[in-house]
């Protein structure tokens, strides 16, 4: 695996590098193999576990922003409701799609369900071939949550720059 960057990305406003204080990073208490983030670890204040209302990592304070085919549906119709929500899922598309290690839903049905988090629920599909890159882009991407929201808070265009991506 790549070593990921010391610190996130900076952000920028008219010219300014914007200094933005650490998250504190949210890991579900129900997570069973929760991931380390051993090489995020300067990017965060600290690591919490407490019980999320749904997914498996979140950002303190964007948290309100887990079987069965209905409580799946639930979980999406509210993550849905956030301004940010994505599913980091380990595995290629391929082996996803081809596998039955975890699921006897037929591919066509696994398929059109990935499709319907983007289109139906705005949910983001990430494909992680492997565990550490899954962690990495669940780091990278509530770090980047984190950053919007905290420019929204601050007055500032919700929206990255030339140059801080």
């Amino acid at each position: 695996m790549r070593r990921p960057p010391g610190h996130p990305t900076f952000l920028r406003h008219q010219g300014l590098t914007i200094k933005l204080p650490k998250p504190t990073l949210i890991i579900d208490s129900m997570e069973q193999k929760p991931y380390i983030f051993r090489l995020f670890q300067k990017w965060f204040a600290g690591i919490e576990r407490k019980k999320l209302p749904f997914g498996d990592y979140s950002i303190a304070g964007l948290e309100e922003t887990g079987g069965s085919r209905e409580a799946f549906v639930r979980a999406c119709e509210r993550l849905s409701k956030l301004e940010f929500a994505a599913m980091v899922i380990e595995g290629s598309i391929t082996k996803v799609l081809r596998s039955t290690e975890f699921s006897s839903m037929h591919p066509n049905a696994v398929f059109g369900t990935i499709q319907a988090l983007a289109v139906r629920w705005g949910i983001q599909p990430w494909f992680a071939p492997t565990r550490a890159l899954a962690e990495e882009i669940t780091a990278c991407l509530l770090h980047k949550a984190y950053q919007l929201a905290t420019l929204e808070k601050k007055g500032l265009p919700r929206r990255f720059v030339e140059g801080d991506i």
